[in-house]
């Protein structure tokens, strides 16, 4: 490592061993034993430019090794309409990552603006190579009636990625707020096999939102915000399951201290989507939670609340699931609204050292982007 008044460069290399052990005894014996051995390079060249200006560099190899499961040859066929097997030769795979991010503070006007850039390629990407049966067929000796699929997962080259996310910061004097904005852009290339040809699946999502957090008092806190996102993809074997999918999630959340002891919060969240299954019963899912609370004990210490979740009886889980064969859209049961009573302590511990500072990245090796949520307002 090499430090200056201007900058930072760091050089490091890391040697990975792992081992992969697996006894499976049912349907049939199977034993897995893998190791996999590892030297991953990084880097990180940081430099202060003026008028609180700075921009980072970083690079990064991280691997992933195969699951038991993906290495175990035996059928699972717990799902009668898409059997899966796994495959002894599977390799891990090897990912380089690059980011690079800009930042730039005015600390007299509390402006802010960041931005980040980067991606990252894949070799020996793990992914599926699926087989569908149009008659009565034999895959590594595994017997397929006509109208059968079977998914293996295989080593491919061609994976990449891009990551992009940008955001602006400003105070509004006369609301005794602030004000951010942010977009962001990602886009996946992932290879896969279809009956022995190669396929490739695109994926583009597009984000922007914007965020307006205040304390105006000691007593009053709120939080409005938006985000909508826009996602295409496109399948190249089969181009009927190219789908464009739109997301708008809004939010407001209140705090109010009405006296110093009595306390008012309410959350509400509005998701919508266009572009799912028509078979699906929710396209739009709204959120209200609320709560009020009492602050009692020395130094208000304790706090008892009595909290409403999901005020109008409609919260739903919805998930999409894309891959080579088929885009899933799936709807499950979530817990709907109910009323809880809690009691809460603060033991306010002291002597708790401070938090240690962020260098722009996270994890050790490895890919992983640094950001989180722009700036809130405060909590009671």
């Amino acid at each position: 490592m090499r430090r200056s008044q201007g900058g930072m460069l760091m050089l490091r290399v890391f040697y990975q061993y792992a081992n992969l052990q697996s006894a499976q005894t049912l349907p049939q014996e199977q034993d897995v034993n893998f190791t996999f051995h590892n030297i991953l390079p990084m880097a990180v060249w940081r430099a202060n430019l003026e008028d609180n200006k700075s921009v980072q560099l970083v690079y990064r190899a991280n691997t992933q090794e195969p699951q038991a499961t993906q290495l175990s040859p035996v059928v699972d066929n717990s799902n009668p309409l898409q059997w899966s097997a796994g495959n002894p030769l599977l390799q891990q795979q090897y990912q380089h990552n690059v980011f690079t991010r800009y930042s730039v503070s005015d600390p007299d006007k509390g402006n802010t603006f960041f931005v980040l850039l980067g991606g990252g390629i894949t070799e020996d990407y793990i992914t599926q190579t699926t087989f569908l049966a149009r008659e009565d067929t034999v895959i590594n000796s595994i017997d397929l009636p006509a109208g059968q699929q079977i998914s293996v997962p295989i080593n491919l080259d061609g994976f990449w990625n891009l990551r992009s996310f940008v955001t602006y910061g400003v105070p509004l004097e006369k609301l005794k707020s602030n004000l951010n904005f942010n977009g962001g852009f990602t886009y996946s290339n992932v290879p896969g096999q279809i009956n022995g040809l190669d396929n490739v699946t695109t994926n583009a999502v597009a984000t922007a939102g914007a965020v307006l957090s205040s304390n105006i008092s000691e007593r009053v806190d709120f939080t409005l915000s938006s985000r909508t996102n826009y996602t295409i993809t496109n399948n190249a074997l089969q181009p009927e399951l190219n789908n464009t999918l739109i997301n708008q999630l809004s939010s407001v959340r209140f705090n109010w201290a009405i006296t110093d002891g009595i306390i008012y919060r309410t959350q509400f969240s509005h998701n919508y989507y266009d572009g799912l299954s028509d078979e699906l019963e929710q396209q739009q899912i709204a959120l209200w939670n609320m709560s009020l609370g009492y602050r009692f004990l020395k130094d208000r210490r304790g706090e008892l609340s009595l909290e409403v979740f999901d005020l109008l009886n409609q919260n739903a889980s919805l998930q999409r699931n894309v891959t080579d064969i088929y885009i899933e859209d799936v709807q499950t049961n979530a817990l709907q609204r109910f009323f809880m009573l809690t009691f809460t302590y603060n033991l306010r511990a002291f002597g708790t050292p401070p938090a240690p500072a962020e260098d722009g990245f996270r994890g050790g090796p490895g890919g992983g982007f640094p950001g989180g949520r722009p700036p809130g307002g405060g909590g009671f």
